[in-house]
């Protein structure tokens, strides 16, 4: 059995939380049906409640003022004109309600305007609206915080389009237009702009994610690093419509890695140069000190050879010799001392006269040592 016209309105308007109104706006006095006394929180009854009592006891606080000042304007309207108004009700729960108004006014045969429209429950509506404002909000401030900007590049116009935080970074002002590709592209870096080219073309021919990692000239000529995010939007037959990105500002990250690689780099080249100067001590040391030790022995043995003893002023000479030999080995052992030349040499090394014989005399023999199993 198919519903009728009137159930089929009854319906709509149960479902679709409307309700129909009628009211006079010079008395306030009209008519209700069952469904707007629903929407307004109160039983239906065979009158409407006083225009006074409505604001007073219905309409939200904040919203009396503007409900009463459109109120007095719609006796301005002309015959047929349409009009709408959105404002807040209060339940007898306390619930809070959003409530748009949509009315014409219309002439009676008496002359006496009348207000016929509809009242319709958008709570739901307004809700999800600003859960989903609040919602953006929130994203919006994340990605400011993080330093992060979403782009798309329209391949038809050729123009870019970034969120406010893409501006920013740039050190542009916003633009909903956005700014055209290659526009964009000639603030990238010359050494880095081909590799941004072809992670695009990359991200368009073979699909997936591209990122990349270059840089871009701000407006003030500053130089800007962005790690940069790229997928293509295709449509339902495959083509590629537009490439979708976002981009993170490493410029200091990048700054740091770059100051971390030449402290590295220092670092290798100091150790580098500190074994070749050792390297190069070790040799001179080997060099002047052999020889010199040499020489200082043999004079030492010339002049205490008993075979042949020197005469006093071959001893004179001799003594001359080792003199200027033990100085001159003096400032070596000094030299290399300053330069660091003798790292590694034990603390509290001492050269003193030592007795030979007593070290080449032999021993007592003891009990052999035991022997090691195989």
């Amino acid at each position: 059995m198919r519903p009728g016209a009137g159930e089929a309105l009854d319906l709509a308007q149960k479902f679709g939380r409307m309700g129909l109104f009628v009211r006079d706006p010079e008395t306030g006095e009209g008519h209700w049906d069952a469904h707007a006394f629903r929407i307004l929180g109160l039983e239906p009854a065979p009158a409407t409640p006083p225009w006074a009592r409505l604001l007073a006891e219905i309409v939200h606080p904040e919203d009396r003022a503007a409900l009463t000042a459109h109120h007095e304007s719609v006796r301005r309207l002309g015959d047929g004109q349409p009009g709408s108004f959105r404002y807040r009700i209060v339940w007898p729960d306390g619930a809070v309600r959003h409530i748009h108004s949509i009315y014409e006014v219309r002439r009676g045969a008496d002359g006496r305007q009348r207000m016929v429209g509809m009242l319709i429950d958008d709570t739901e509506v307004v809700e999800r609206i600003d859960r989903e404002r609040r919602a953006a909000e929130y994203l919006d401030r994340a990605l400011e915080l993080a330093g992060i900007s979403v782009w798309r590049i329209d391949l038809a116009s050729s123009r870019i389009h970034f969120n406010r935080v893409g501006f920013h970074v740039m050190g542009m002002d916003f633009d909903a237009d956005g700014i055209p590709l290659d526009e964009m592209r000639s603030t990238i870096h010359p050494a880095d702009r081909d590799a941004v080219v072809q992670a695009a073309q990359q991200a368009l021919d073979h699909g997936g994610v591209v990122d990349v990692t270059a840089r871009y000239r701000n407006v003030d000529g500053s130089w800007r690093t962005l790690l940069t995010r790229r997928v293509a939007d295709r449509d339902a037959d495959g083509r590629a419509q537009a490439l979708a990105g976002i981009s993170l500002d490493v410029t200091r990250q990048a700054a740091e890695r770059e100051r971390a690689e030449a402290a590295l780099r220092e670092k290798l080249l100091a150790e580098r140069a500190s074994r070749e100067k050792s390297a190069f001590l070790a040799r001179m040391s080997h060099e002047l000190r052999t020889p010199l030790n040499a020489v200082l022995g043999f004079a030492r043995l010339l002049d205490e050879d008993g075979a042949e003893p020197p005469s006093a002023r071959q001893r004179e000479r001799l003594r001359r010799i080792r003199d200027a030999g033990e100085r001159l080995l003096a400032m070596i052992d000094t030299l290399l001392e300053v330069s660091g030349g003798d790292e590694g040499r034990e603390e509290g090394v001492r050269i003193e006269p030592v007795a030979v014989d007593e070290l080449l005399r032999p021993e007592a023999p003891g009990p052999p040592a035991p022997c090691a199993s195989p």
